[in-house]
């Protein structure tokens, strides 16, 4: 499940979670969270269960934006919530946009442009640091082939 910017776990903060694997207990059907036995939520209920985490507050959405405090406040809120800073964010959101247009066949080059790269290269670090593979590998996917995670429209910028 993919939460909303700024949603955490009450018992795993977002700063703790960052280029780290937790591993809660589990039997194969239930797994401890915050000190309760929780069903493995199926696909269908997916929804059911993270309402089911609202409900006993062990999931909060924080306000990342903060309306009447200072940029600095609101850069050190968003880096508590998010784990990551708002920049970083940005440029995952970037890369993963260019990865869509490119597994669905656009010109490396036509991406690196309208995404706002200064150049093919720049558009290949970004690719390997934040998804993986390179815009190559990206293009030459099959349709076979495990999807990757992150790979599929959220609603960026161009669609708001």
């Amino acid at each position: 499940m993919r939460l909303a910017l700024g949603a955490t776990l009450t018992a795993l903060p977002a700063p703790l979670l960052v280029d780290r694997f937790v591993e809660l207990p589990t039997d194969g059907r239930w797994f401890d969270l915050l000190g309760e036995r929780v069903q493995i939520p199926q696909f269908a209920d997916a929804e059911e269960f993270v309402a089911l985490l609202v409900r006993r507050g062990s999931v909060v959405l924080t306000d990342i934006e903060g309306i009447s405090v200072t940029d600095r406040t609101r850069q050190r809120r968003y880096l508590a919530a998010v784990g990551l800073p708002k920049r970083t964010v940005i440029q995952i959101e970037r890369a993963n946009d260019a990865a869509v247009q490119l597994s669905e066949g656009r010109p490396p080059a036509t991406v690196a442009h309208e995404a706002g790269y200064f150049d093919q290269p720049h558009l290949a670090r970004s690719l390997r640091r934040f998804i993986g593979p390179s815009a190559t590998e990206l293009a030459d996917r099959s349709e076979d082939e495990t999807p990757l995670s992150l790979l599929y429209k959220t609603g960026g910028r161009s669609e708001q």
